[in-house]
């Protein structure tokens, strides 16, 4: 046995040091780029953030934003608006994000593309055209799951829904949560006597249980090396149900680590959104990219996978989804003598669960 470890070893370090090539990287060469991100739905204004790329070797980590550059927006190949630069709130609420935004507000079946310039670097443009959502049905079924954690709500779903046999679809399921706690509940942690009138909502994304065989993974992967990337962001295709009616089993914890109790009155809820989502091809692509590019990037056996972009002359994503949603509530939400604060701080301990 330790003759052949010891053989195996030998043999590692031989291939490895066959494959050694010194490359000179002459980063000061590389010019910088145009880089626009952008995710396009229907009944929002199109937006954008607009910004240059930077080299690897820069000391600074931060994107240069370029706040001056022209935006055209197109509109089914019609030149609409120039797009303007206002300034948008992240969900931290500590800082502010520039973003470039227009008056049109996006339709489903219309093409937008963008074309964007900016003095000193080469032009680029990208487009793309928003997707139709589908029609979705959904029923439950609930059961009551124990843990370390205590007794937990598990919700199972049956997402039905029938694929468009006329074009080559793109999917990815979502659970999305918004959580409500008495402000009441936030300040003393325990049951207060008087609750208050203010509510504090916070969105969290929560797990989706990829379990359903229609969910695969990437088949780029050594599956003897690395193993086969999970599917982190929930995405399929029609390659198997095209032009089929189709059944997705879907299932989430309803109250994970949800200590306040939804009591009458108390306006303490929990609202989940089950959502179907139709991609465009190119966010479809973009997604498999970011997620092949995170499982491979320390492996060394495997060569780097380039992230997806469809700016033509840039870098980025410009892409569009459509969303079909089916909403649960756990309590009474809204209540007409409660205050709703969205609130960004409450049971933020690490990151939260989700794709």
């Amino acid at each position: 046995m330790q003759k052949h470890i010891l053989v195996f070893t030998v043999l590692c370090a031989a291939l490895l040091s066959a494959c050694e090539k010194t490359i000179d990287f002459k980063g000061e060469d590389i010019d910088p780029k145009i880089v626009v991100n952008g995710l396009v739905t229907p009944g929002k204004p199109i937006e954008v953030r607009i910004t240059r790329s930077e080299n690897l070797l820069s000391e600074s980590y931060a994107s240069t934003i370029l706040k001056d550059a022209v935006a055209d927006l197109y509109v089914d190949d019609v030149l609409t608006e120039k797009l303007s630069i206002n300034a948008q709130s992240d969900a931290s609420e500590t800082y502010s994000i520039p973003v470039f935004s227009s008056q049109t507000i996006a339709e489903s079946g219309k093409t937008y593309r963008l074309e964007v310039s900016h003095e000193g670097l080469k032009p680029v443009t990208c487009e793309t055209t928003v997707p139709t959502p589908v029609d979705i049905e959904v029923d439950t079924l609930s059961t009551l799951l124990s843990g370390s954690w205590g007794t937990g709500l598990y919700i199972m779903v049956n997402l039905k829904f029938s694929d468009n046999a006329e074009t080559k679809d793109y999917y990815r399921a979502q659970m999305d949560l918004m959580r409500g706690v008495n402000k009441a509940y936030y300040d003393s942690y325990n049951k207060p006597e008087d609750l208050s009138d203010t509510v504090l909502i916070r969105f969290t994304a929560s797990g989706v249980d990829i379990s359903d065989p229609i969910f695969k993974g990437s088949d780029q992967a050594d599956d003897i090396v690395t193993g086969t990337p999970e599917n982190r962001f929930a995405l399929f295709d029609d390659s198997d149900i095209n032009g089929k009616e189709y059944i997705l089993k879907l299932g989430f914890m309803a109250n994970p680590n949800y200590s306040a109790e939804i009591e009458e009155g108390s306006g303490n809820f929990i609202e989940q959104q089950i959502i179907l989502k139709t991609l465009t091809p190119e966010y479809y692509e973009y997604l498999n990219s970011v997620n092949s590019h995170f499982w491979y990037g320390d492996d060394y056996f495997s060569e780097p996978v380039p992230v997806y972009s469809n700016v033509k002359g840039g870098l980025g994503i410009f892409a569009s989804e459509a969303s079909a949603v089916y909403t649960i509530i756990f309590g009474n939400y809204p209540l007409d003598d409660k205050v709703y604060i969205e609130n960004y701080d409450y049971g933020g301990y690490g990151y939260d669960y989700g794709y």
